[in-house]
């Protein structure tokens, strides 16, 4: 059963000494709390558990967003766009089975140190909890996923026969149950600036670290890199420092008011 390898990096020029010995195809996501666990948002629902239910409920959701969202995106969804409309929900913070991924380092490595809990004192923030930043291969966990003995490489939709069993559907007889991992359609600045990237769950109600623990997916497919909270403060400066700022990651007036918060001396 293949473990996580998990390594710890205290300084930016640690983790871009680690970035630049990796390959370019990886991905990397960003978590505040490093026992977050890799899972979408539609399978932390607080009272249902069961995934029939759950990828039922996804469907209905999908039609209530499109029945309501025409006013907001000035175009109607229809029933043949179910991926575009995942991640349109993603993009707005509706529960869908999109966890998100960046092919950039550095964006998830800001997700990851802009997200974590701290305290306010006169010397500054306290964090409370380390933070990650998961690396993932995805050509590597596709082959597995889809069982192939020659990996299927990265899916792009929006037209991709290997997306068939993880499209939303009301019957979830016809959901394949693994993670796959797909790139994202952009549709949003916001997308484009995070080069975002996704996986998209199947029928399984299981964290991606459990699945590749008990599906012996290839060995370091899945990786994750702790970053101390005792370090969060001085690498986050740094990585302000190379340019990856709150309006470079949110290219809108949010991420403006938010970096000159922050560069004036404000709590963010």
């Amino acid at each position: 059963m293949p473990e996580i390898t998990e390594l710890s990096i205290s300084t930016l020029s640690e983790y871009g000494n680690f970035v630049g010995s990796q390959p370019d195809t990886l991905w990397y996501r960003g978590c505040g709390d490093s026992s977050y666990t890799l899972i979408p948002s539609l399978y932390r629902h607080p009272k249902i558990k069961n995934s029939d239910e759950l990828f039922k409920q996804e469907f209905d959701i999908l039609k209530r967003f499109r029945q309501r969202s025409v006013p907001y995106t000035h175009s109607s969804l229809t029933e043949k766009d179910h991926l575009t409309t995942l991640f349109f929900m993603q993009h707005y913070g509706v529960p869908t089975r999109l966890l998100d991924w960046t092919e950039n380092p550095y964006i998830a490595l800001y997700f990851a140190l802009s997200d974590t809990d701290y305290e306010k004192t006169q010397d500054g923030p306290t964090y409370q909890t380390d933070a990650a930043v998961w690396i993932l291969n995805p050509a590597e966990w596709n082959k597995k996923a889809f069982n192939y003995e020659i990996s299927p490489g990265i899916i792009s939709p929006p037209d991709n026969e290997a997306l068939n069993g993880h499209l939303p559907t009301a019957n979830p007889r016809l959901g394949k149950p693994e993670p796959i991992a797909l790139y994202g359609i952009h549709n949003s600045p916001r997308i484009v600036a995070q080069r975002g990237a996704f996986a998209l769950f199947g029928t399984k109600i299981e964290p991606m670290e459990e699945a590749y623990r008990t599906n012996e997916y290839p060995q370091d497919c899945l990786r994750k890199l702790v970053i101390d909270k005792g370090n969060i403060k001085s690498v986050l400066d740094a990585l302000g420092r190379i340019g990856i700022t709150d309006s470079a990651v949110f290219p809108d007036l949010s991420g403006l008011a938010k970096e000159i918060k922050r560069q004036f001396g404000f709590w963010v």
